[in-house]
């Protein structure tokens, strides 16, 4: 048992498996397992260990407490339920005619209560409570027929649930652990070393998987985090002191000599107040400088802005990364989509770690809509809602919708199909509107026909196949996902044992869809981590912000289980501890405030807004006035007014922050005058970089006129940018690189699997039929690139897998999109990463675009991702990937100046080829959406509907003029040194650190532009 101050166990825990690790050949030979609470504990122990140079596979012995079980029961380990199919159970239940009910009768078909009883079944499970065992230890509390009545209908629940899940063959993952110790056949030694680090409390059923641990293993210790005086703050401690008297009374020795120095902090006043807090009368601190600050806002959104200006203050001075800060909510739930809004207006790149509800994202509200239609007898706001749905757009015009709503309305059309039903033979219906009621009345028909949930099931994938690619960005990808696996449970577990009925199908499947979660991952890692107080236990950082400290939030309400109170629960306990006291609630969630606190190593910030949400008064939390007693009542606190809407210059950090006014100014774009002359003198005492060494003007003059398309784009969005990484040749560091390197992997995965195939099976409609096959082959060239490929070999292995996870993914992904669009335009994928400017690279000779200049004519070199040629070899569609969507249009670039590649790709196919281009089109590979330039000729060529934005010939020839004409006036610039540090945006810059540009200055330049005066 190795106790101390939360500090240096877990590395004190690695160092043990590591030796252990290293006795082996490999990590494969050990019989060594770390077990962890969660994933995200997983991943961040992955990667210390990594750094400890371990060899072999060493990731299949880091595991959770589940993967344990299920590893030491092997092929006896059980399914287990997600919530969705105990939400399907619990309903079967409650519809059960045969079963009565009494203390839940007006409550049974709420949503809510049967949550708190899948609640209930889990925690009874998890104190291995079987009905023969509450029932006896219930005996005293049954003389009471109020209770008597509740327990008879609760034990009714338990038995149906229990018997309804073996039914499924399906078990809860705490019988896993009942099943593994109850085993007297299994072998005794199960392992070598078994380390538990990172709890701080074990449930009845994970202390007998630890009791039959140590009695298998040669070595098992457990980490927790129990200071030396820890007796002196009981109030604190209890979970952790209880856990670690249940460990002694099973035999382990305490540890406690190798902990004596905290390695966290150097920082006196936070080691301080981790020493002391919650103490009845703390020490006061001694030091002169205090690394705490408390912020008090007047709500939750200048809450959210104080830590976002904050964050970017020690970004710029404190030389802090974004990943070296994290913002700590006792439950990000309430806050998200707040601090993703705020912290995008700062500028500030945010990672949100909270699991999404499905019901609330995409196209699963869509999908409700159009189950409801079974289940309420065609309501006419949810035909009318289903049908406006963005993704229904393609077969369902809004201009259609609208004629249909105005019938509805205008005819009575309430509820009822057969209302429906007779509108469609109506002649006063517009064609329109009957058009769209036909296709939802032939999809819902095909769906109640089903004759079982395999058909409901396949045809739902089938039906949803469309929308999946017409919306395939990152965050609809996961919810299809989703969707598709609560489809498969559903068709796996529940309705084989009931008779098949569609509306009970649809009710069951949208519970599913009302309790189901799914994560979306943060793109980059160089982000502010997010977490709630559980999830950031495991994790460390620089600088820590505990947020939304408020009574009743965090701590949060310990309010007593609405079915079995604590007095009852206490009596369950006579005999030992089964069910948890909610009162214990209180110690929790000071050792979560305790734990959120120790997170820090340099800066730690308390905040709390002041009003809620509806403008109510609200109570700061008193953990805040705990951590003030350590400090002698006195911390630095910060407070932002309501009304202090105008933010002095030097704090300026976001456009709103630069152009705040009165509401005349917001409405129509104008400053006040005196706000006009703040932002002027702020901008003109600022240093203007400019180069003025002849010796280096002369550089730039003497250089060749010779560019890429990239290269002119780089320069046109950011002069400084161009300088730093095209002169200077400044290495921006590794942060990104992994996404260059997989947009790499992809474009030569597609170029190897389109050369490999035939004209006749690019274009072949039966070749692109058969997805499995186009898969597999596409996938057989990735995979060798992968192979082959070791720019990934120094990430740790998880993270390769997700990297491989998500190129395999994309291009799946691919051929069902390639397949929709090949079937509309009559088109032949030709060449495939064509070069032009060197002929001795091109495969077709071609050299260089010239543009004629007075100066001299200026060459253009690149390459072409892809170019599709019709049946006459006469004209082309130009195609360039993008591994995801650009955060700017097309069109937003072109007005910016900004948008070379395009165009001149359109230029050198047109003059180096001599080919009519249809247009040159954007193909993100993550996201299904693609843009593009189209000339008005190429419309019904490449299948597009008349909505769809295409150029006439007079717009297209200007727009090609226009950018000859810019890539000249680039090029004088360029030529004549003129580096200014006035880009156009800002997004995704390496250089940041380097050129310190101000953000809120890309307000003032677009300002400046407005209001410059004109000139002939």
């Amino acid at each position: 048992l190795a106790s101390g101050p939360g500090t240096g166990k877990t590395s004190y825990c690695i160092d043990i498996f590591r030796k252990e690790i290293m006795k082996s050949k490999g990590g494969l030979q050990s019989r060594s397992f770390f077990v962890l609470p969660n994933r995200e504990h997983a991943e961040r122990i992955q990667n210390l260990i990594l750094k400890k140079e371990i060899p072999g596979l060493f990731n299949a012995h880091i595991l959770t407490l589940k993967d344990l079980t299920s590893m030491l029961l092997g092929s006896a380990a059980g399914r287990h339920p997600n919530d969705a199919l105990r939400m399907s159970i619990m309903a079967e239940i409650f519809e059960d005619p045969s079963l009565e009910w009494h203390y839940f009768d007006a409550v049974k078909n709420s949503f809510g209560f049967r949550q708190l009883l899948i609640d209930r079944i889990k925690e009874m499970s998890a104190g291995l409570l079987t009905v023969d065992e509450l029932e006896k230890r219930a005996q005293p509390l049954l003389k009471d027929a109020v209770f008597r009545s509740k327990f008879r209908d609760f034990t009714v629940v338990l038995k149906e649930y229990t018997a309804r899940l073996e039914s499924l063959s399906l078990r809860e993952a705490d019988a896993d652990m009942q099943v593994l110790t109850g085993d007297k056949h299994k072998t005794r030694h199960v392992a070598d070393v078994v380390i538990f680090d990172g709890f701080y409390h074990f449930t009845r059923a994970q202390q007998e998987l630890i009791r039959f641990v140590s009695k298998s293993a040669k070595s098992v210790v457990v980490s927790l985090t129990l200071p030396k005086a820890a007796a002196s703050r009981a109030n604190l401690f209890h979970y952790p002191q209880h856990t670690c008297d249940f460990l002694k009374s099973i035999g382990f020795a305490e540890k406690k000599s190798v902990f004596r120095t905290n390695w966290r902090t150097s920082d006196a006043s936070l080691r301080h107040l981790e020493s002391h807090i919650f103490e009845e009368t703390p020490p006061l601190f001694r030091g002169k400088d205090v690394a705490i600050e408390i912020f008090e806002a007047p709500n939750m959104r200048t809450e959210a802005e104080m830590i976002a200006r904050e964050i970017k203050f020690l970004y710029r001075e404190n030389k802090f990364h974004y990943s070296d800060i994290c913002v700590i909510f006792r439950s990000v739930s309430g806050y998200e989509s707040l601090i993703e809004e705020v912290f995008g207006d700062f500028g500030v790149p945010v990672a949100v770690h909270e699991r999404k509800k499905l019901i609330e994202h995409g196209f699963a509200s869509t999908f409700w809509r159009f189950l409801n239609l079974a289940r309420e007898d065609w309501r006419r706001e949810d035909v009318i809602a289903f049908l406006r749905s963005s993704f229904l757009e393609e077969v369902a015009h809004p201009a259609a919708v609208a004629a249909l709503e105005r019938y509805a309305f205008s005819h009575g059309l309430t509820h009822k199909k057969s209302q429906w039903l007779e509108a469609q033979t109506m002649a006063s219906l517009p064609p329109e509107a009957r058009q769209v009621l036909s296709l939802l009345l032939d999809w819902e028909r095909s769906l109640i026909t089903a004759g079982d949930a395999p058909s409901a099931v396949c045809f739902l994938k089938q039906w949803m196949r469309p929308f999946m690619l017409g919306f395939n960005d990152e965050t609809n990808a996961l919810v299809f996902a989703a969707i598709e696996r609560l489809l498969e449970s559903m068709e796996e577990n529940i309705l084989n044992t009931t008779s098949w009925n569609i509306a009970g199908f649809a009710r069951r499947l949208q519970e599913s869809l009302r309790t189901a979660l799914f994560s979306v991952k943060a793109p980059t890692k160089n982000r502010v981590q997010v977490y709630d107080v559980v999830m950031a236990l495991p994790k460390e950082y620089k600088a820590v912000f505990v947020a939304g400290l408020l009574e009743g939030v965090f701590p949060d309400t310990a309010d007593q289980d609405p079915l079995f109170k604590d007095i009852e629960r206490k009596i369950l306990n006579t005999k030992n501890i089964v069910l948890e006291e909610r009162a214990w609630r209180d110690s929790g969630e000071r050792t979560f405030f305790y734990m959120a606190c120790a997170r820090a190593k340099e800066k730690l910030y308390f905040s709390y807004p002041t009003n809620g949400a509806d403008d109510r008064p609200t109570l700061a939390s008193f953990f805040i006035e705990e951590a003030k007693k350590c400090f002698g009542g006195n911390l630095p606190v910060r407070k932002k007014a309501l009304d202090g809407f105008i933010v002095p210059s030097a704090e300026w950090e976001c456009e709103r922050d630069l152009f705040w006014g009165a509401a005349r100014s917001r409405r129509d774009g104008l400053l006040p005058p005196d706000r006009s002359a703040q932002i002027r003198e702020w901008h003109d005492r600022r240093e203007k970089a400019q180069i003025r060494d002849p010796r280096v003007l002369s550089f730039f003059a003497a250089a060749k006129r010779t560019f890429s398309a990239t290269r002119l784009e780089l320069y046109a969005t950011c002069a400084f940018k161009y300088f730093a990484s095209r002169v200077l040749n400044l290495d921006p560091g590794g942060e990104g690189h992994e996404f260059r390197i997989m947009g790499n992997m992809l474009h030569e995965s597609l170029e190897h699997f389109y050369k490999k195939l035939s004209l006749r099976e690019r274009r072949d409609p039966a070749f692109w039929s058969d997805e499995r096959a186009a898969k597999a082959r596409l996938l057989e060239e990735f995979e060798k690139i992968w192979t082959e490929d070791s720019a990934f070999a120094g990430e740790p292995l998880y993270r390769r897998r997700l990297y491989r996870d998500q190129m395999r993914g994309i291009l799946s992904r691919f051929v069902l999109k390639e397949k929709e669009m090949l079937a509309r335009r009559a088109l032949t994928p030709t060449y495939f990463e064509l070069h032009f400017g060197d002929p001795k690279k091109s495969e077709l000779k071609l050299g260089s675009l010239r543009i004629p200049d007075k100066d001299g004519d200026i060459c253009i070199e690149g390459h072409i991702d892809r170019i599709d040629v019709d049946a006459t070899g006469k004209k082309a569609l130009i195609i360039d990937y993008k591994r995801s969507k650009r955060r700017t249009t097309i069109d937003e670039k072109l007005a910016k100046g900004t948008e070379f590649q395009l165009p001149v790709y359109i230029l050198a196919v047109s003059r180096l080829m001599e080919l009519e281009v249809l247009g040159a089109e954007l193909r993100p590979l993550k996201e299904a959406q693609s843009e593009g330039l189209y000339r008005e000729a190429a419309r019904t060529m490449l299948g597009f509907g008349a909505n769809k934005r295409v150029r006439t010939e007079g717009e297209w020839l200007s727009l090609l003029n226009q950018s000859e004409q810019r890539i000249r006036e680039l090029v004088k610039d360029l030529s004549s040194g003129r580096i200014d540090v006035r880009p156009k945006t800002c997004d995704l810059c390496d250089f940041n650190p380097v050129c310190r540009f101000e953000r809120a200055d890309l307000a003032f330049i677009e300002y400046e532009k407005k209001h410059e005066p004109k000139t002939d």
